[in-house]
């Protein structure tokens, strides 16, 4: 609560932006289009509750002030967004994103068309197959998205090994 205080007093949103995020040029909405929300992220799985992946979000500080009044988290425990997720979901009056209807804030660990930004954990150490693995999706995301370049890491085409079928494995043919 004394960070809230102290460092950003008068302060109703956060945007949490890691550097492995990016907001995409071509997205139809704006952060205005999510002042309705206590808290917007990215969904985990299929159906989320709560579309809270935390590396790109939007927060409302009022709700978080709320629960750290009679919470306290400490350093070094479950994951940020993680822990705010469980207790946020579970305020009364707070409006949560969820994966089922508000899938388009952010993309991380589960693909939908045409989100505000994308989240790459890790620096794109970590990618997921189900968004990132089929080539054709790939090139779909990049031409939405092509800020994304300045994050992700990425080899030039002449680098790919010989039988290289661009889906992460090599095969016989080309070998």
């Amino acid at each position: 609560m004394r960070f809230y205080d102290e460092f950003l007093p008068g302060v109703e949103w956060l945007l949490k932006y890691e550097s492995d995020s990016i907001m995409c040029g071509n997205s139809q909405e704006s952060l205005n289009d999510w002042l309705d929300y206590d808290w917007a992220g990215a969904p985990r799985v299929e159906n989320d509750r709560f579309a809270g992946n935390g590396g790109l979000s939007f927060r409302r500080i009022s709700a978080v002030k709320k629960i750290l009044g009679f919470q306290s988290r400490y350093n070094d425990t479950a994951p940020e967004d993680e822990w705010y997720g469980k207790r946020i979901t579970l305020l009364p009056g707070a409006r949560v994103a969820s994966g089922e209807k508000e899938d388009h804030f952010s993309v991380e660990d589960r693909y939908h068309d045409k989100p505000m930004g994308f989240h790459v954990r890790d620096g794109g150490e970590v990618l997921p197959d189900n968004v990132w693995k089929d080539p054709t999706q790939r090139r779909k995301i990049f031409d939405y998205c092509p800020e994304l370049v300045m994050i992700m890491p990425m080899k030039l085409e002449r680098e790919r090994c010989a039988g290289d079928n661009k889906m992460g494995e090599i095969t016989r043919e080309g070998q």
